[in-house]
């Protein structure tokens, strides 16, 4: 019998389609208003803020340049990762 393979641990997300609200070039971001702030990222994000801290987890990288367009419609902003970190 050979030797075991270690387990690896791993997380994998969804790649958001639309690009970064902030590409690495600009230095502001296209206006929104303020239905769509609302609508569109501050209730969604207030909701998983909630349910991140119900089970004891912060997400500690709420910044402009981890938040990406869930699609190419550019409609929706999701937060990007919070969970990992290089060594």
């Amino acid at each position: 019998m050979g030797a075991a393979t270690p387990p690896v641990d791993g997380l994998v997300y969804e790649m958001p389609t639309g690009g970064p609200v902030l590409r690495a070039n600009e230095t502001s971001v296209e206006p929104f208003s303020e239905d769509r702030l609302i609508k569109n990222f501050l209730t969604p994000v207030i909701a998983l803020m909630r349910d991140m801290s119900a089970r004891g987890v912060t997400h500690r990288a709420i910044r402009v340049s981890n938040m990406f367009f869930s699609d190419k419609s550019r409609k929706h902003i999701v937060l990007g990762d919070c969970l990992t970190a290089p060594p």
